[in-house]
């Protein structure tokens, strides 16, 4: 996915756990790293920073998991977020 976003034009970043496979494409310019056995709050604030670092166009959940949390992001966000 990285190289088809690549090509397409975008600036592609990537928020991850360390051991993700798709760090090593060279179309991922900048890679946060999720920490390991992330709770989804500690993923809510990993991924509001990455947000307010890279400043996307498109944000694409890339597995089951994100498509969740991504979800409840917007059905239930934390009071303090």
């Amino acid at each position: 996915m990285p190289a088809a976003l690549g090509m397409a034009g975008f600036d592609v970043s990537l928020l991850t756990p360390a051991n993700s496979f798709a760090v090593k494409s060279r179309f991922v310019r900048r890679v946060g790293y999720l920490p390991p056995n992330a709770t989804p709050l500690q993923w809510v604030f990993a991924f509001a920073a990455m947000i307010k670092a890279t400043s996307p166009h498109l944000v694409v959940p890339c597995d089951n998991v994100s498509v969740r949390l991504m979800q409840m992001l917007v059905i239930s966000p934390p009071n303090n977020l």
